[in-house]
C-alpha cells in the first residue's frame, strides 16, 4: 500500500475523551478518520455489514424500524467475548478497507486516525496501517467510570463490565508512543495538544 501522509493513531480506553481530542485536532483544521463513524456506517440498512451483522446475531438485536440497536448488540458482545470476537472478524476488515480509501483520497500530510480498539487489534491494524505515531488518552479509573455512566446512561456494574472487556489502561500506556492525561476540563486537554503539536 502506498502510504504517503503521516497516519497518527488516536486511542484510549472508552470514555477517555478521544472525541473531544479529535474535535479539537479538527477545529485545528487537521483531517480526521474516525473509525466508530465508519462502523455505524456498516451497520445502516442497506449497507453490507448490515446483512452480515443479521446473519450472526439474528433479528433479537433490532428495533421496530428494523435498524440495529447499538445498545441491544452491545449487551450481547460485552457479556459474551466469542461474540465479541466474532463481531470485530466479521466488521473490522470492512472498516480498515474504508479508512485506506479515506487514507488514499486526501493529500494531506498528517491523518489522524480515531481507533478505539487500537491495541487490542493491534496486528490487525496494522496489515492495514502504518503508523507513524500512536497517541493515547487516558483518564484515571474514577473519572473514567463517572464518565461512562452519565455519557451511556449504565448502572455502574454495566459500565464496569465494559472498561473490564478492553485491554487495561497501564497496558495501553505501555505501547503508546505519546500519553495524554485527561482528567482536567477542556481548556487542559487543548493546552496539551497544542504543545505537543506547535
Amino acid at each position: 500500500m502506498m502510504q504517503n501522509s503521516k497516519i497518527i493513531g488516536i486511542t484510549g480506553g472508552i470514555a477517555s475523551g478521544k472525541s473531544t481530542l479529535c474535535t479539537l485536532l479538527s477545529n485545528m483544521s487537521y483531517t480526521i478518520i474516525n473509525t466508530d463513524n465508519i462502523t455505524h456506517d456498516l451497520y445502516t440498512k442497506g449497507n453490507k455489514g448490515y446483512k452480515k451483522i443479521l446473519e450472526i446475531f439474528g433479528e433479537k438485536i433490532l428495533d421496530k424500524y428494523r435498524n440495529i440497536d447499538r445498545k441491544k448488540l452491545g449487551n450481547i458482545v460485552f457479556n459474551d467475548k466469542k461474540k465479541m470476537l466474532q463481531l470485530e472478524d466479521l466488521i473490522h476488515p470492512l472498516v480498515m478497507e474504508e479508512v485506506l480509501n479515506k487514507v488514499e483520497k486526501t493529500d494531506e500530510k498528517i491523518i489522524f486516525v480515531e481507533i478505539p480498539q487500537l491495541f487490542e487489534a493491534y496486528d490487525k491494524v496494522t496489515q492495514y496501517i502504518n503508523f507513524y505515531e500512536i497517541w493515547l488518552i487516558y483518564v484515571d479509573e474514577k473519572e473514567q467510570l463517572k464518565r461512562l455512566i452519565k455519557r451511556d446512561n449504565l448502572s455502574k456494574e454495566e459500565a464496569i463490565k465494559r472498561i473490564n472487556s478492553q485491554m487495561s489502561l497501564e497496558e495501553k500506556k505501555l505501547k503508546a508512543d505519546f500519553l495524554i492525561e485527561n482528567n482536567g476540563n477542556i481548556e487542559d486537554l487543548e493546552l496539551k495538544l497544542i504543545n505537543k503539536i506547535k
